[in-house]
């Protein structure tokens, strides 16, 4: 329900890392409770997936593989201070400072705890038949997706430059043969540090399991999403693929804004 109170939705208490942790403590955090970000202690920021495919984008281009995860301390990275929004905001109110602040969670103050609100939380508050939009309305007609034979270096790249959390994995840029979110980034990342970049895709890709028709609504699809646990949810219509929901898409549709309106490369 987007009219329900944010702090229903929010999950406490919020995991942390102290300021001297290395990167390969928060990167195995995020893999063992399957997060996107975690609190730096002492701080008011959050290191975030996007932060650390910037790193490890970063780490490539400039040729220093070497450098160890763990020589990089929590205290020394760039954080994200999310918004902090009441407990008893509405979430249609907070998906709507989500969008304006192109941000996927806020940290949430209640009387009884502080607690975070995030795309998961959203897809749970939605229920059937409150968003009746066709999800063709807020997906992304050509997504950004590499090739079967790539490395992970180069999904990595492709989240960099699009501002996604996930890409399609094609084979000959016809035939989708999976998906790589961006939990199975940091799993690779935490099992094998840098030397994951150099993994093929076909090793860490992740079957399609969410399909929708262009019909579907919008909160249909949230479900199939949050059913199927995965980030993204491919429209197609038989074999031909026509769009692609990702959760960007639903936190604009909860925020009662537009279509994006724009396409990436082909």
């Amino acid at each position: 329900m987007l009219k329900d109170a944010v702090e229903d939705y929010s999950t406490h208490p919020i995991l942390s890392v102290g300021p001297e942790s290395g990167l390969a403590d928060i990167l195995n955090v995020m893999d063992k409770h399957r997060v996107r970000r975690v609190m730096v202690r002492g701080v008011e920021g959050f290191v975030t997936i996007d932060y650390i495919v910037d790193i490890v984008y970063k780490m490539e281009s400039f040729l220093v593989n070497s450098v160890s995860f763990d020589s990089i301390r929590s205290s020394s990275l760039r954080t994200i201070k999310p918004p902090l929004v009441n407990g008893g905001s509405p979430i249609i109110d907070v998906a709507k400072i989500m969008h304006k602040a192109s941000i996927d969670f806020v940290v949430v103050d209640s009387r009884e705890f502080l607690g975070i609100f995030t795309v998961r939380g959203l897809l749970r508050a939605i229920e059937v038949g409150e968003l009746p939009k066709p999800a063709l309305h807020y997906s992304t007609k050509l997504y950004p997706a590499v090739d079967i034979e790539a490395r992970l270096y180069d999904a990595i790249k492709a989240m960099r430059t699009y501002n996604v959390r996930s890409v399609l994995v094609t084979e000959a840029g016809r035939t989708i043969r999976g998906v790589i979110p961006s939990k199975e980034i940091i799993h690779a990342l935490a099992e094998y540090g840098m030397h994951a970049i150099n993994e093929e895709i076909h090793d860490v890709v992740n079957p399609v399991e969410a399909f929708a028709s262009p019909e579907y609504s919008i909160d249909r699809v949230a479900k199939i999403m949050l059913d199927k646990d995965t980030e993204v949810t491919v429209i197609n219509v038989g074999r031909e693929v026509v769009g692609v929901v990702d959760e960007w898409g639903v936190i604009q549709a909860a925020a009662g804004v537009d279509s994006r309106g724009f396409k990436l490369e082909e």
